[in-house]
């Protein structure tokens, strides 16, 4: 019903690590989607994505890879939403309101949480 203006797809630098081979996250290829969509006379830009497992919040060997993953999504964001009149990111975030990638991604990528 409405019309799709562009898409693309970017895999994030860090993604886990292969000999993990019971965390599946580096075989995923984790990353950033991003769809443009025309409504009416508005530009929205749509992110999806789901940054790395925690596995175990007190030994989290991956915060470092879900904190650059946050990093990269939230300056694709910022930097492709200027011309938008709505952005939304959706997504599994793996990370709590506390956490430094939500704070990058609140911040860096200057979006506000709906919830």
């Amino acid at each position: 019903k409405h019309v799709i203006q562009d898409t693309t797809f970017h895999e994030f630098s860090l993604n886990g690590y292969p000999h993990k081979i019971s965390h599946g996250d580096w075989f995923a290829g984790k990353g950033l989607g991003v769809c443009q969509i025309q409504y009416q006379e508005h530009i929205i830009n749509v992110f999806v994505s789901h940054l790395h497992a925690e596995y175990s919040r007190s030994h989290d060997v991956y915060l470092g890879h879900r904190v650059m993953q946050a990093l990269e999504a939230a300056q694709w964001i910022k930097l492709t939403s200027a011309g938008a009149d709505l952005t939304i990111y959706g997504g599994d975030f793996n990370t709590e309101p506390t956490d430094v990638p939500y704070t990058l991604l609140r911040h860096v990528g200057c979006l506000n949480d709906a919830w």
